[in-house]
């Protein structure tokens, strides 16, 4: 405390109109732990011995309070409400990387692939999207694949909004046979593809300034030794620190037939980044290249608040094309807390259209 903040036997604040507010304090403190507690409004808090308390000049009767002085202390806390504003994205750049298990037992499951293909690549042709969507296998023994993006025809190793006839040149991108090697290992490949081989075999297929969307389909275990799952979902995020990633997995997820694999490293890998997850097991699939092709489109589903909220308290709402719609949580909406996120479950904000979410911020209800 400032040595003139003593004067004449009795104590008082530099600022003059916080007098009243520390003798109202007074009373308090000798009733807790024997200091003298002055706070201002301006919330600075002063400690003080007790002894100096025999040199105030007013008696108070603890019993009594004095009508018209001092404030409540402690005062209630106001509560901080948080309203994040986030707007959905016009013409993305998207880069799409499919890593497609080319081992002895996928035959049936690429041929589903290709069948249903034109529903996922029409999503793109003629959409305005700046696309780039290339495949890598599973297979890294073969040193003509190992991370390096497939050929599909004449050294074109990605499709983008210029391709001429690209239906059939993206069947060859995923329908890839059944002759590669095994164990599969579909993060080491993707892995290599992007950070060992982007600078060179793979070159101009990742911008910096696109979305990244990966979409890994196998029918077993992954068995890559590069990097596990947790480093990779470390990496793969690491590339986006502002978001727009996915990793999407097709994979057993525990009703197959006996004796097949179990699609754990890809499944984790998607819980903590983000993506479709599907069971390759399922015969239906055209829901699932509908769901890979909004989820790789670079339209966001799925938003990242600027606090931790109180839970109970979120509140979301879109305004698109002046209509203003208010969504019900675990309906159209759920909370992610692990990722701190608001997805929706099936609406899609159209180009342009504010997502608000407010709530009450969890710091401020801690306090």
């Amino acid at each position: 405390m400032p040595s003139d903040a003593i004067d004449s036997g009795r104590f008082r604040i530099d600022d003059s109109n916080s007098t009243t507010v520390a003798y109202n304090v007074v009373v308090e403190a000798l009733f807790t732990d024997g200091t003298l507690r002055m706070e201002t409004p301006m919330n600075r808090l002063v400690l003080l011995p007790l002894p100096l308390l025999t040199g105030a000049c007013i008696d108070y009767n603890p019993g009594s309070t004095v009508p018209g002085f001092g404030i409540p202390n402690p005062r209630p806390l106001e509560e901080q409400t948080q309203a994040d504003r986030l707007v959905q994205v016009t013409v993305p750049t998207v880069d799409i990387l499919w890593v497609i298990d080319n081992s002895c037992s996928m035959g049936p499951e690429q041929t589903s692939l290709a069948e249903n293909s034109p529903i996922f690549l029409n999503y793109f042709l003629g959409s305005g999207l700046d696309y780039h969507i290339g495949t890598v296998s599973t297979d890294m023994f073969n040193t003509g694949e190992s991370g390096k993006l497939i050929d599909a025809g004449g050294g074109l190793l990605w499709l983008d909004p210029d391709t001429p006839d690209p239906d059939p040149k993206f069947r060859t991108l995923i329908e890839l046979g059944n002759g590669g090697g095994w164990p599969e290992k579909g993060l080491d490949a993707a892995y290599v593809a992007l950070e060992e081989r982007g600078d060179g075999f793979n070159s101009g297929f990742e911008r910096d300034i696109s979305g990244l969307h990966m979409i890994a389909i196998s029918d077993e275990y992954d068995h890559s030794e590069q990097i596990s799952a947790e480093e990779f979902s470390d990496w793969l995020t690491n590339r986006r620190p502002e978001g727009g990633v996915s990793f999407s997995s097709i994979s057993p997820l525990g009703t197959c037939p006996e004796g097949w694999g179990n699609g754990t490293s890809y499944h984790e890998v998607t819980d903590t980044v983000g993506g479709v997850k599907w069971n390759v097991c399922n015969d239906d699939w055209g829901p699932l290249l509908e769901a890979l092709a909004l989820q790789a489109s670079g339209s966001r589903i799925e938003y990242f608040l600027s606090e931790l909220p109180v839970i109970e308290t979120i509140e979301v709402w879109v305004v698109q094309d002046g209509v203003t719609l208010t969504m019900d949580m675990d309906e159209e909406y759920t909370y992610d807390e692990t990722r701190n996120s608001v997805r929706f479950v099936e609406f899609v904000p159209e180009a342009l259209a504010e997502v608000w979410v407010e709530y009450t911020t969890l710091a401020a209800a801690e306090q």
